[in-house]
């Protein structure tokens, strides 16, 4: 469940994300904005836009949905030289040439990148990963090559506790089955019994991350805990 484990190659939070990203960012982004002052008090045709760009860190994103684009356009505008690509980078045999000197890549799950596509670009240095796991990546080939691999892995720790509590929570006093037989008109009270989660023993298996918000919901409805995992 808590697949983030202590690699030497893997950053723990997402301020370590971002620490990483503004290192470099800060100075690429002073260079470039001398560029673009220059270029704006320029007398025409003395220098072009596009020269701007060549100060900024190349990123691309993979698997970028349509709800993710405004916040990424909003983050990476005038800081990155970015790219935002909705396909999974797996799907990519070979990359395009713009790809090739990309710096930085970001990608989901969807996205598998072994070595046949991580040997394609050729100035990477980074991989940020939307996700908590990260077995969706060569990290030995990684390793070698220097190129550091960062994760996120407590952004939905209480959104998926809270799913699953609610599925328990829906078997345990039929909610469901109760909605539908109200909708059909073909209620049975006596079938819709249910039952209460005070008292009733609940086991855990993995007390990881997850597990932990899981087990903090279970305790506020005095349920008696059974887990295996460290706390």
């Amino acid at each position: 469940e808590d697949s983030s484990k202590d690699d030497p190659n893997v950053m723990n939070t997402t301020e370590e994300i971002v620490a990483y990203f503004n290192k470099n960012a800060n100075r690429v982004k002073t260079e470039a904005t001398k560029v673009v002052k220059n270029y704006e008090d320029r007398e025409v045709g003395e220098i072009d836009a596009p020269k701007a760009l060549m100060y900024l860190t190349k990123i691309i994103y993979f698997d970028v949905e349509q709800d993710e684009i405004d916040y990424l356009k909003e983050a990476n505008e005038n800081t990155y030289d970015y790219i935002l690509v909705n396909e999974s980078l797996n799907n990519l045999e070979n990359i395009p040439n713009n790809y090739m000197d990309a710096k930085i890549i970001s990608v989901f799950t969807t996205s598998r990148i072994d070595k046949q596509v991580l040997k394609q670009f050729k100035s990477l240095k980074l991989i940020a990963l939307r996700s908590v796991g990260f077995n969706h990546v060569d990290l030995n080939y990684c390793k070698k090559n220097k190129i550091t691999v960062v994760n996120t892995p407590n952004y939905g720790n209480k959104s998926v506790a809270e799913f699953a509590f609610g599925l328990m929570l829906d078997v345990c006093r039929k909610i469901t089955q109760s909605y539908l037989e109200f909708k059909d008109s073909k209620v049975n009270p006596q079938k819709l019994l249910g039952y209460e989660l005070g008292g009733k023993t609940i086991g855990i298996l993995g007390l990881g991350a997850i597990g932990k918000e899981f087990a903090k919901m279970a305790h506020g409805f005095d349920m008696k805990i059974l887990f295996m995992g460290t706390p």
